[in-house]
């Protein structure tokens, strides 16, 4: 007789103590719980008088590990709507950089709907371009059950994400020319015959401003970690050659020093950027808690955090 397994039913596998990324959900703010370390009673009475929706969103990346000891998740997420995108003329951001959930087939320019596993549940929603956020999911008691998420295959999200690659080629293009009618300047091709010796992708017009300065510091401590120690023709030499002299391990320490700054796992960040996070709960049961006609506009959470922000 074949044995019985001892591993958990697959329902119970399907839980975690943390929302599992490329799933959609339901956030609601607590303007209350932001600014309840400062006691001050009138910061209070003003964060009472905020109503704060729930809004859709889909959880993009969490930020650092999960650890069971503190209240909250940082999370990666972008925001859903249930219209064209807002527009912004001053950033280039138009109202067809959108892409719709099927079964909304709904597009200016025909941009093919993504497709969630199961089918979404509501027929009029959008992933608008440029709304990543970034929030602190509130831990709960009862662990996440991923039974009952919406979510993209690996497969959908890198096709949602070259769609969108493509709408932050044409904001590149609008600041780019932006920039050279104010500065009466010509925007140089960028094509390969013209590009400089020391030309880097971050110079590049597509990316923003905050995005050019992450890439051109991971560059620079990618660099400095090859000035490090190793030496692997060294390892052919004498044993003192492997000695080490306190230039190496001077050298030794910038290097781990380089990949603590690099924050690979998202860990370090100060308390003062922490409490600027919106503080949310979450819920993997959209339809629960919203309907087609209840999902909130993405703008409107962006005011709501403002509002708290002052």
């Amino acid at each position: 007789m074949r044995a019985k397994s001892s591993y958990p039913c697959l329902p119970y596998i399907m839980k975690s103590i943390r929302p599992a990324s490329r799933r959609y959900a339901v956030i609601r703010m607590d303007p209350v719980a932001m600014v309840k370390h400062f006691h001050d009673p009138l910061t209070t009475a003003a964060a009472q008088a905020i109503h704060p929706q729930k809004y859709l969103v889909y959880l993009q990346l969490p930020k650092g590990l999960p650890d069971p000891t503190e209240p909250w998740y940082e999370f990666s997420v972008d925001f859903i709507g249930t219209t064209l995108r807002a527009e912004d003329k001053e950033r280039g951001l138009t109202a067809d950089m959108v892409i719709p959930i099927y079964p909304n087939t709904s597009h200016p320019n025909n941009r093919p709907p993504v497709r969630s596993h199961p089918t979404f549940p509501f027929s009029n929603c959008y992933h608008w371009f440029d709304t990543e956020r970034t929030v602190r999911i509130r831990r709960r008691p009862m662990w996440y059950d991923d039974n009952h998420a919406f979510k993209l295959d690996i497969d959908q999200h890198y096709e949602m994400q070259s769609m969108f690659d493509d709408d932050c080629g044409r904001v590149g293009e609008f600041l780019a020319s932006k920039a050279a009618l104010t500065s009466n300047d010509a925007v140089p091709s960028a094509s390969s015959d013209s590009l400089p010796d020391d030309y880097s992708p971050a110079d590049s017009p597509s990316y923003s401003h905050s995005e050019r300065h992450s890439i051109v510091d991971a560059v620079d401590n990618a660099n400095s970690l090859r000035e490090g120690p190793w030496d692997p023709e060294g390892l052919a030499g004498s044993s003192s050659d492997l000695s080490l002299q306190p230039e190496s391990v001077a050298e030794s320490e910038n290097s781990l020093l380089a990949i603590h700054d690099m924050d690979i796992f998202g860990l370090n960040v100060s308390s003062d950027t922490v409490e600027l996070m919106p503080l949310v709960d979450m819920w993997l049961e959209l339809t629960e808690h919203l309907t087609s006609e209840t999902i909130g506009n993405p703008v409107d959470f962006f005011k709501e955090h403002d509002a708290i922000m002052r």
